[in-house]
């Protein structure tokens, strides 16, 4: 029974979650969030992105790093929700 109970975790893939505080997102694209240590991650897959040789590809462009910054904005503390009348504060 134990070798069997074994087997069966080598086999199946284990997952790691992690928590990162982001700041920024881009304008374009608001799913796609920075984090203070500069890394880019794509919520809707939950993928930390890849550095290339001197950007990212975000969306369908290619964006350089010392670009992003004309991309980006700070994450507003108030959004919008279509359920309600207001705004709600995060």
């Amino acid at each position: 029974m134990k070798f069997t109970t074994l087997n069966y975790l080598i086999m199946n893939d284990f997952y790691v979650n992690v928590r990162l505080k982001v700041v920024w997102q881009f304008k374009d694209f608001p799913h796609y969030k920075i984090t203070r240590d500069k890394q880019i991650i794509n919520s809707k897959t939950q993928k930390i992105l890849i550095y290339n040789q001197r950007g990212y590809f975000i969306g369908n462009r290619y964006i350089k790093k010392k670009d992003i910054n004309k991309f980006v904005e700070k994450i507003p503390i108030t959004q919008y929700c279509p359920f309600s009348n207001n705004t709600i504060k995060l």
